[in-house]
């Protein structure tokens, strides 16, 4: 007796370990195949996680999600393997619940979380040649969890460790909260824990995708209020220099990237801004103002300048940002967007300098008659 109980138990621990072995292979062969992936982006205030492009003010919370798409044949409905509790692809159509399942499957994961930026801030064209769209690259976010959610930020892979600027000479560690940022995932599928190489790697739309397809890549646009809506949205992508007097062809090719939001160039900048604002560069109202002190900020739709002005000396042209010198006084120390060699957040007196230089400043806002410049000694007699 107590021998056939042993026996018993020997082949029943025998039988519970190999179907322990076996268990990720028998479960590949009963459930739907493991296919393609996608990138998720669920914004605070909206319970839909969207495999889109989607706009958002500017320090709006929002969350990534990795999705696993499976189906056992072309002919059969996908399954989705995700975090997320709701799920919409570009079409609108939102997934039916039923479809989305947590990742319960035996093979351990780790999902590998990118940005997709360009390699360099700014490119310069040639006027002669074939003109090349500035390289993309799909950047790994290494200090990203590897989790199938994370907290999801517009700030480029190369600033992303940068805190607020504490003082307007420390412009270089301003961190964004707006911009464009474009992202992608890799869910990596491991036969054990502890291996270090994936069995399987099923990757989201990359580089190639984003080129082919820009307007529903997985991309979040997160935008300043007003004026200067327009020209916060291109902080994170390459900026484009065109050669003087640049052949139609190159002019419209760079044009049709700017529309397609893969890069920018002042001119796209300031058209997006004039075209928001349903004004003309011919028709701005320019005044002659003074970095030292003559103008004030704007407490709100009074006279001043404000966040969305832009400032001007030569061919040069700037969009005001911040008032971080003289509280309520526009001065050098005062932050703006420059667009030279790409698109930065600098101090007026790292763009001009100089004792009683005229800066040329108009008003993009609906009431820009109401808020033209004032002499801060009018504005405050005492």
């Amino acid at each position: 007796m107590e021998n056939r109980l042993f026996w018993l138990v020997l082949v029943v621990l025998i039988a519970g370990a190999a179907l322990l072995v076996l268990q990720p292979s028998i479960e590949e062969s009963v459930l739907p195949s493991l296919e393609t992936a996608w990138v998720a982006i669920e914004v605070e205030g909206d319970p839909v996680a969207r495999v889109d492009r989607v706009e958002i003010a500017a320090g709006t919370p929002f969350t990534l999600h990795a999705v696993v798409g499976a189906r056992r044949d072309d002919a059969a409905p996908w399954v989705y393997y995700t975090d997320a509790e709701r799920l919409a692809f570009a079409d609108g159509a939102e997934v039916a619940a039923d479809r989305l399942k947590p990742w319960s499957r035996s093979r351990p994961v780790q999902v590998r979380w990118y940005t997709v930026e360009g390699r360099a801030p700014f490119v310069s064209l040639a006027a002669d040649g074939e003109p090349e769209l500035p390289r993309m690259d799909e950047l790994l976010r290494a200090d990203w969890p590897n989790a199938w959610s994370v907290a999801g930020t517009v700030a480029s892979a190369n600033d992303d460790h940068l805190a607020d600027a504490t003082s307007a000479d420390d412009t270089s560690t301003v961190r964004r909260s707006f911009g464009t940022q474009r992202f992608h995932a890799r869910v990596e599928i491991y036969e054990f824990e502890d291996d270090l190489l994936p069995r399987q790697t099923i990757a989201s739309a990359g580089v190639s995708e984003l080129i082919d397809d820009p307007a529903s890549f997985p991309t979040v646009v997160a935008l300043l209020p007003g004026p200067s809506g327009p020209a916060s949205a291109v902080f994170g992508l390459p900026q484009v220099g065109l050669p003087p007097a640049p052949a139609p062809e190159l002019a419209a090719r760079v044009a049709g990237w700017a529309d397609d939001r893969l890069t920018f160039t002042l001119s796209s900048v300031l058209r997006d801004q004039l075209a928001a604002a349903d004004r003309r560069y011919a028709d701005l109202d320019w005044r002659i103002t003074d970095l030292g002190g003559e103008t004030r900020w704007s407490t709100g739709d009074g006279p001043g300048a404000a966040a969305g002005d832009l400032l001007r000396v030569g061919d040069r042209v700037v969009v005001l940002h911040q008032d971080r010198g003289v509280q309520g006084v526009l001065d050098y120390d005062d932050l703006a967007f420059d667009y030279v060699r790409g698109a930065e957040i600098r101090a007026l007196h790292n763009i001009w300098s100089g004792e009683g230089l005229a800066v040329e400043i108009t008003s993009l806002a609906a009431s820009a008659a109401a808020r033209s410049p004032t002499p801060a000694a009018a504005a405050d007699p005492g």
